[in-house]
């Protein structure tokens, strides 16, 4: 019997390894947020079917309402960068349709609202032209891995990057004939020709770009250039990061004679270590490109009175039918020229800024007003605004009780200042006609990012011989309950970047509002970044489009109001132990902690207690404060052990305590360890 079979279909290989190395070793860190924030991000995908219509899947999930055609930005090169919480579609939605080479750029705006959001991660962006992204159905696709995390990793075997390398997928056509125990098979892949190199000067080199010879060039479909590692002296298909590019046929130079170049620039410098060989990889899905190579033997078409007599480059030039199994041929070698930086000086500096903060978007009618008042309090989660000076640009408010939409939306300086909440006074005459809340669901406001823990993400390249030094200068803030004088700015420190920097004073990155009205217009954050390097083939790297800075504050206060009521209190930090129920009724408590107690901070105790068989609700007594047997110490640095005696009036039966932390300086915080209590007769 004769059976005909046919299949497709893709093999995927990673294009990255983790190995043990003494240089350009990065942590994967915890993610700071448990959901991705809402942010445009822009895409740009080539190699696909002309004249296609596509959609959006993003983690599988179909988001093409919120995706639409633009110009590709790169992330560096954005002067501000918005949050788009909310949003339910791409404000400027349409079809995404390949024009004639297989292309489509773009913008997608990553959901996260009430009825759609993704968690922090990697998840997969992928365009296609099925349109419930059936695999087996599919004509065309390009698809690419986003990255949401605190941190990203960056080790890579023999393959030094600041860049995520990524997965490459081959195409594979397959048909084959069984006649009874004989096959035969055969297969089809795109069709790559490929020259080795070695990198031998000392400390290795960064490529900018390849100069290849072509003889012809296809009409509309594209040549693709990369350089991958070697294996064995053979090409791999893992792609250097970086090292990756596209041109068309209208970038394409020819010639009759190998004279004239054409010029394939990477983005960036891509960094080729010593002594390491790699492969020049041309692939297309075109057979209408040529390239010229010299075969020993014959003439050279610059100068046809010569004969190439011997090859002057030690590399091996390979073709193949599958760009995974490569066959050398020894007597040819391509023409090209790899294209490397030189730095010229020993030292340079740049200095990053803060972006222009988002503002945010309050909770639904956060404007309350007073009848007869044009006072309005408005409630706004973490403002980082604690000084009296602090401005505030209101947007989005509707009419509120009477009071025009057109008095509350604008720029005030605030008062009655509270970690969630503070007040303006509408510009207007009117006052307000009622008591209650307002402002709609559309209400934003600016805001600051109060500091007490600083951990600059900067991701960097430090090859051998050259160094990275960071020194930033940042401007402080006022904790809720202290005294520091705001909006100063700080002596340049030098930082180590990736790394937690706790300030001995809270700072703060300003809102534009801030920033001009309070700083001279300067900007409330820099990192001065000096780079260095004693070989001029050589550079430190700093990856602009990884660049930025987690803020963490501490919500802390010390009010020094009532904490001996039942529930709530006065202060922002308070920790409630779980309610305790003896087997037996007890008279007294003895309660051991560890402290760590800087001079600006201290700990109160509080207990409630409940006599055995009560049927009362212990969560309707009121806390009782109990008092050390000995003043806490101040220790900036260790632990003291601290005791409470505690003699309730008369036995009890079940106890609950609470444990309030206060601090007139947020930066420098108390802290508690290793809590007991014995209960005894």
């Amino acid at each position: 019997t004769t059976q005909n079979q046919s299949r497709s279909g893709l093999r995927t290989d990673l294009a990255f390894d983790t190995v043990q190395r003494t240089d350009g070793q990065r942590v994967v860190e915890i993610n700071f947020v448990p959901f991705i924030r809402s942010r445009k991000i822009y895409f740009n995908a080539q190699l696909m079917k002309p004249g296609t219509k596509v959609y959006a899947f993003f983690d599988g999930v179909n988001v093409t309402d919120f995706c639409a055609e633009e110009s590709f930005t790169e992330f560096s090169d954005r002067s501000q960068v918005d949050t788009f919480e909310g949003t339910t579609v791409h404000p400027s939605n349409g079809d995404l349709v390949t024009d004639a080479s297989g292309v489509v750029t773009g913008s997608f705006i990553i959901p996260r609202n009430d009825a759609l959001k993704f968690q922090t991660g990697v998840r997969e962006f992928r365009l296609t032209d099925d349109p419930s992204n059936n695999k087996d159905n599919e004509t065309t696709y390009a698809e690419a891995q986003y990255h949401a995390q605190g941190m990203m990793e960056s080790i890579e075997s023999r393959v030094v990057s600041t860049k995520v390398p990524r997965l490459v997928q081959s195409e594979l056509n397959e048909d084959r004939t069984l006649v009874d125990t004989q096959v035969s098979e055969t297969t089809t892949w795109v069709d790559p020709v490929a020259e080795t190199i070695l990198i031998d000067k000392a400390g290795g080199i960064f490529a900018k770009s390849v100069d290849l010879y072509f003889k012809s060039k296809a009409a509309a479909i594209p040549v693709r250039v990369s350089i991958r590692t070697t294996q064995n002296g053979t090409p791999t298909q893992r792609i250097v990061p970086g090292a990756d590019k596209i041109l068309y046929p209208g970038s394409i130079n020819v010639s009759a004679n190998a004279a004239t170049a054409t010029n394939f620039e990477f983005d960036y410098p891509v960094y080729l270590s010593q002594d390491t060989e790699y492969a020049i990889v041309i692939t297309s899905q075109s057979d209408d490109y040529e390239v010229y190579v010299a075969e020993m033997g014959g003439f050279d078409l610059t100068n046809t009175s010569e004969r190439i007599t011997k090859q002057p480059y030690n590399g091996v030039f390979f073709s193949s039918q599958n760009a995974s199994t490569w066959t050398p041929e020894q007597s040819k070698d391509l023409k090209f020229k790899l294209n490397r930086a030189s730095f010229t000086g020993s030292s340079s500096e740049i200095t990053l800024v803060n972006d222009v903060l988002p503002v945010r978007k309050l909770v639904g009618n956060p404007l309350s007003t007073t009848s007869g008042s044009k006072v309005i309090t408005v409630t706004h989660k973490n403002h980082g605004m604690h000084d009296s000076s602090s401005q505030v640009t209101i947007a989005g408010a509707t009419t509120t009780n009477g009071i025009d939409a057109s008095d509350i939306n604008g720029t005030y300086t605030i008062a009655n200042i509270e970690h969630d909440s503070y007040t303006i006074t509408a510009t207007g005459s009117t006052n307000a006609t009622a008591t209650g809340a307002g402002g709609g669901q559309s209400v934003t406001a600016t805001e600051n990012r109060h500091i007490d823990v600083m951990h600059p993400v900067v991701q960097n390249l430090q090859v051998p011989g050259t160094t990275l030094r960071f020194f930033a200068t940042i401007y402080s803030s006022q904790s809720i309950d202290g005294s520091e004088a705001a909006h100063q700015p700080s002596q340049e420190f030098e930082i180590l970047p990736n790394k937690n920097f706790i300030f001995e004073a809270p700072k703060l990155i300003g809102s534009a509002i801030q920033e001009s009205g309070n700083m001279s217009s300067n900007k409330s954050f820099s990192l001065r970044c000096v780079l260095s390097t004693t070989n001029e083939a050589l550079s430190p790297v700093i990856d602009m489009n990884r660049a930025s800075v987690h803020t963490i504050q501490n919500i802390i206060s010390s009010d020094g109001g009532a904490e001996n009521v039942a529930s709530g209190g006065a202060e922002l930090t308070r920790y409630i132990t779980k309610k305790v129920e003896l087997n037996e009724e007890a008279d007294t408590a003895t309660v051991f902690m560890n402290v760590n107690r800087p001079g600006s901070s201290n700990v109160d105790l509080y207990y409630r207690v409940l006599e055995g068989g009560s049927s009362a609700d212990i969560n309707d007594v009121a806390f009782v404060e109990a008092s050390p047997t000995e003043s806490i110490p101040v220790n900036e640095r260790s632990y003291s052990e601290v005791r409470y005696d505690i003699d309730p009036t008369g036995s009890f039966g079940t106890i609950q305590f609470k444990i309030v932390l206060r601090s007139t300086v947020s930066s420098t915080p108390p802290k508690i360890k290793d809590f007991r209590a014995i209960c005894a007769t």
